[in-house]
């Protein structure tokens, strides 16, 4: 049997060598047949005998005779070194290569390790790469525990192939000598390659197939990526360089990446987990750190939330978002006093949209994606477009300004948070204890279905009374309910002239909040650190006010708006106590002149 194997193995040589350019020693078949599982054991090859310098590496057992079989130990010390290592499609085992370091590329006609077997194969002996080399993953992953690149001879243009339908994994790639940036970086096939660690190399990167995934930092002088870039990272990574080509660009991991180059590449951006950073997200000059494309950036996936961390300064975005699923998606505006404005292109997709960061976002597009949307930290989220979005609606910090419509959503406004605007909200309002809301952006008037003010919630309304006698219907607030009107006891209430007080006539009224009904005797607001109650009467600048909270009409201000409600929370200007007395008392004395 074993003369039936060597024969074979010499005719498959021999067919090789006539075959090639490369002037091959011979070929030596793996069957761990021998004692031991060593490469310098001659039982363990077909001939029988240890492999020799520049000879191919073939390993294609069936059936397992030992345990040696499966773990192959390359006990040599440098040479001799393979011209080719292959697992081929009739291995039916996963294998690896243990042992010293394997030198490939000692040849310009080198071909790599190829798998082109159904199984997972691994080279956990380090792999040095001298000249160009394919290392290729056809019929499954081929992974590489280390690759370094070597450069012990005059530079030939060194680069690295990753190729295969399949791919495989580098979990080490370093450089044991020479300059860093002779070494370039090949990924071509449909397979993915992962380069886990650091990959120090300055040379270029080329990626014109398959997908190739970084999950550490990379310092290549520069990527063409014509096909699929991720970078996939826990901790903080960043890269400058420019990534140009065709491709797509994909952050994975939980970690923060920044991009910091002017990038062209023209393929879609997708934030499936962790945080992309970037200052230029707005295409000038055909290129930002987002490339140089027209397409929605893809925050999120199934199970992870992706976020886009901005910045820079006050800009506007054009390209859009997708929710990218349930896991949800966020944008960050991370500098105090910029903004950024999101002009043109949808946010659109699945899954729950949050807004954060100390900046300001403003959304003149439609919110049109299925998840709800969140407001967080410090910062101001102005909604002004026609936003159909459905799910719930949060404000958990800084300030939500609706100055377009909400059609499809309830809101809820918690602590810290304050919920303004000028526009329309269709589902309910519910402030919660520490949350505000302020009808308007100065005096303006602010739709709501049912409105609810929790214990400890506070409603800020503005007026000014020195409009009432040219502009009464702009002389103060509106917040105007489509449903009921909940007051738990311990709801604050603020007043706030804007102007210098004017003195007003008798029976001026303002409207605060008009509603369809379901006020109960007893709701009742805080002002002035006391309970206001329905008919009581308070001071504000130059006036006396009587405060209702089922007032059958309602003010001048924004009427409009307050067309077919059934009641009204008014105040409405009575004269002063002192005036009232002495009006009385003047009546009664006409009346007894007149008896006289």
């Amino acid at each position: 049997m074993k003369t039936t194997l060597a024969l074979r193995s010499f005719l498959l040589g021999t067919v090789f060598l006539s075959a090639s350019p490369a002037a091959f020693a011979a070929t030596f078949t793996w069957d761990g047949g021998g004692a031991d599982g060593n490469f310098s054991s001659a039982a363990n090859w077909t001939p029988n005998t240890a492999p020799g310098n520049l000879s191919a590496h073939i390993f294609n057992f069936g059936a397992l005779v030992n345990p040696f079989q499966t773990t192959a130990n390359h006990n040599f010390a440098g040479t001799p070194n393979p011209t080719s290592l292959t697992f081929t499609a009739a291995l039916v085992h996963s294998m690896n290569i243990t042992g010293n370091a394997i030198q490939y590329g000692t040849v310009a006609s080198a071909v790599g390790p190829v798998n082109n077997s159904s199984f997972s194969q691994t080279l956990t002996a380090q792999s040095s790469v001298f000249k160009a080399v394919n290392f290729t993953g056809a019929g499954a992953a081929l992974n590489v525990n280390q690759l370094s690149f070597r450069n012990d001879t005059t530079p030939l243009g060194y680069a690295l192939t990753l190729n295969g339908a399949v791919g495989g994994t580098v979990t080490t790639l370093n450089i044991t000598n020479g300059a860093p940036s002779i070494y370039s970086l090949i990924k071509a096939d449909a397979g993915k390659w992962t380069i886990v660690s650091s990959a120090p190399y300055t040379g270029a990167t080329t990626i014109s197939g398959g997908t190739l995934e970084f999950q550490n930092s990379v310092s290549s002088s520069g990527i063409t990526n014509n096909s699929a870039l991720i970078f996939n990272n826990a901790g903080s990574q960043s890269y400058s360089n420019v990534i140009g080509g065709t491709g797509t660009l994909t952050k994975q991991g939980a970690g923060t990446f920044t991009l910091g180059g002017l990038n062209t590449y023209q393929g879609l951006t997708t934030i499936s987990a962790g945080t992309l950073s970037a200052s230029k997200i707005v295409v000038s000059g055909g290129n930002s750190n987002l490339g140089n494309a027209a397409s929605a950036v893809t925050l999120g996936a199934a199970a992870t939330q992706g976020t886009l961390s901005y910045t820079g300064n006050t800009d506007t975005y054009t390209r859009g978002l997708t929710i990218g699923g349930a896991g949800g998606g966020r944008l960050d505006v991370t500098t105090s006093g910029q903004t950024l404005t999101v002009g043109t292109g949808n946010v659109t997709g699945t899954g729950l949209f949050t807004v954060g960061g100390a900046g300001d976002t403003n959304i003149t597009s439609n919110v049109t994606h299925t998840g709800g949307l969140t407001k967080m930290d410090a910062g101001k989220l102005t909604l002004a477009g026609t936003n159909t979005y459905t799910g719930a609606t949060s404000v958990t910090g800084g300030v939500l300004a609706v100055n377009g419509s909400l059609a499809n959503t309830s809101t809820t406004v918690g602590s810290t948070a304050t919920l303004q605007g000028s526009g329309t909200i269709g589902g309910s309002v519910t402030v919660q204890n520490g949350g505000t809301l302020a009808a308007g952006n100065s005096i303006e008037s602010l739709g709501t279905g049912a409105l609810s003010f929790g214990n400890g919630s506070t409603f800020a309304y503005e007026l000014q009374t020195n409009l009432f006698a040219g502009t009464p219907n702009l002389a103060g607030d509106l917040t105007y309910s489509t449903g009921t009107l909940d007051i738990s006891v311990g709801s604050i209430l603020t007043l706030t002239d804007l102007a210098t007080s004017t003195a007003l006539a008798y029976g001026s009224k303002l409207t605060l909040i008009s509603y369809f009904g379901g006020w109960t005797s007893g709701e009742l607001f805080t002002y002035n650190a006391a309970t206001l109650n329905d008919g009581s009467t308070f001071t504000l600048g130059a006036n006396q006010w009587r405060f209702d909270y089922d007032d059958l009409t309602g003010g001048p201000n924004f009427a409009s708006n307050q067309v077919g409600a059934a009641s009204f929370v008014t105040m409405t200007v009575i004269p002063e106590p002192r005036a009232a007395l002495l009006g009385a008392i003047g009546l009664l004395a006409l009346l007894r002149r007149r008896r006289a």
